[in-house]
């Protein structure tokens, strides 16, 4: 299994058990073939009452014969409100940062040249309990293709959603792997139908837009003045080119102005801000496939060279702006 933590996982063990097994294994498949990379199995959950003690335990057995170690995460919790709702995403950060800390103590503990690196391999938005998710299974037993654990998000979700990969995206320098474990239909950005069709959920839109202009590197940012209902990240493309600002204004009702000052880059034009925002926090793409999508918006101009943005209460944002080569 791969959450060896969990008590439902068959296979399950204790961490110094599994950290043994592990080490074993991995100097046995790096002794038939030397390049391959094997990840070491982290934490299912940060709230299992096993973090972050398995992490210690199983990087004290095998840090030296893994290349990563992976953790998982999937947040429910709509009912809380949406800016606590929105919120998780933080808590994302502190779990990679302890993690980060349990490899850095192992390594100086152990004197070791080794540099792990963190596999994020399955997380997302959940919003079914498991057990409706065993109950459908053993209702539709020997079905063809049953509709099992189909969550369908809104678009509240996606800015959840949003606020992880953002997450990710800050400590990348760790986070060398961040997956979708779960590719069409079963709590997925994509939707299938019989016939052929499909259609994207309103988590899709994010990850679209940072796989496209999230690459490049992550550039160190200071925000003033703000409560933490604005949450960013900034992308210097490999090209030196552009600059991209990946935005979510957790706030239900207020409107966020955000004035980005540069240094040592000049910005030339806005190329494009796109936004996602809706008045019903709810909707979703069940019935009108495009209700929720992104659309290009005049909310970001220059003034000289600093780049003001106008970021609507609750919505996702993605501003391009072209800068002069160096």
């Amino acid at each position: 299994g791969n959450e060896m933590d969990g008590k439902w996982q068959i296979g399950h063990k204790t961490a110094q058990e599994y950290g043994r097994l592990a080490a074993e294994t991995s100097k046995a498949m790096k002794e038939v073939d030397p390049s391959i990379e094997t990840v070491l199995c982290g934490s299912s959950l940060k709230t299992m009452d096993t973090f972050p003690e398995w992490e210690m335990q199983v990087l004290e057995e095998a840090y030296e014969y893994v290349d990563y170690i992976a953790l998982h995460q999937y947040f429910g919790g709509q009912e809380m409100g949406t800016e606590r709702f929105l919120s998780q995403a933080d808590e994302i950060r502190e779990y990679i940062d302890v993690v980060i800390s349990a490899c850095k103590y192992t390594k100086a503990k152990n004197r070791s040249r080794n540099n792990l690196s963190i596999s994020f391999d399955e997380w997302g938005v959940w919003t079914q309990q498991s057990c409706e998710t065993v109950r459908e299974a053993e209702e539709k037993r020997w079905q063809k293709a049953p509709a099992i654990s189909e969550m369908i998000y809104t678009f509240e979700d996606s800015l959840l959603f949003a606020g992880m990969l953002m997450a990710f995206m800050k400590r990348a320098g760790s986070v060398k792997i961040a997956c979708q474990a779960l590719i069409a239909n079963i709590s997925s950005m994509i939707m299938t139908e019989a016939g052929g069709g499909l259609w994207y959920q309103p988590n899709y839109y994010p990850f679209a837009a940072m796989s496209a202009y999230g690459v490049g590197t992550v550039m160190d940012t200071r925000t003033e003045e703000n409560d933490g209902m604005l949450d960013t990240v900034t992308v210097l493309n490999g090209r030196h080119t552009e600059v991209v600002i990946f935005a979510v204004n957790r706030s239900v009702n207020e409107e966020i102005e955000l004035e980005f000052c540069f240094e040592g880059i000049h910005p030339e034009e806005v190329i494009r801000h796109e936004i996602m925002h809706l008045e019903d926090r709810k909707s979703t793409n069940l019935v009108d496939h495009k209700l929720v999508r992104p659309v290009e918006c005049n909310l970001s101009f220059l003034k000289g060279e600093t780049l003001v943005s106008i970021i609507p209460a609750l919505s996702w944002n993605v501003i391009r702006i072209g800068i002069r080569p160096a």
